[in-house]
């Protein structure tokens, strides 16, 4: 904490609903770098670290907030949809969020292990230095 303050209570009366998506902070990192002009993965691992202290300091003072991790929210999109809906209030069926969901990919993050991890893991001198 910045100020080593404790946060005040959570409204009681909010109702504003906050969710964090999370990723893997490498696969985060990888998947930003297809659309930056700079930037390396340690400086976006980095970054994504920030941001997650940021969220975890901030959610005791939201009334309402959850967290998924997008690598959850795609293994079993359906259930994991559902239970946003009903996060939200909002009335819906398992069918209803299958069918929305149907499409979503169950492993985001294979072509970053399979585009990144992959020569890290082999020795590639070049893949190891970005890393």
């Amino acid at each position: 904490e910045f100020c080593d303050v404790p946060p005040p209570p959570a409204p009681l009366q909010s109702r504003a609903r906050f969710i964090f998506v999370t990723r893997h902070p490498i696969a985060n990192a990888v998947s930003h770098l297809a659309y930056m002009k700079d930037g390396t993965v340690p400086e976006l691992v980095a970054h994504w670290v920030a941001v997650e202290a940021y969220m975890r300091s901030n959610a005791p003072r939201l009334a309402h907030v959850t967290k998924i991790k997008f690598e959850d929210f795609c293994a079993a999109p359906a259930e994991s949809l559902l239970d946003l809906w009903t996060f939200l209030g909002v009335e819906a069926d398992l069918a209803a969020a299958a069918a929305v969901t149907a499409d979503v990919r169950r492993d985001p993050n294979k072509i970053h292990r399979e585009t990144y991890c992959a020569p890290v893991r082999a020795g590639n001198p070049a893949a190891a230095a970005a890393h």
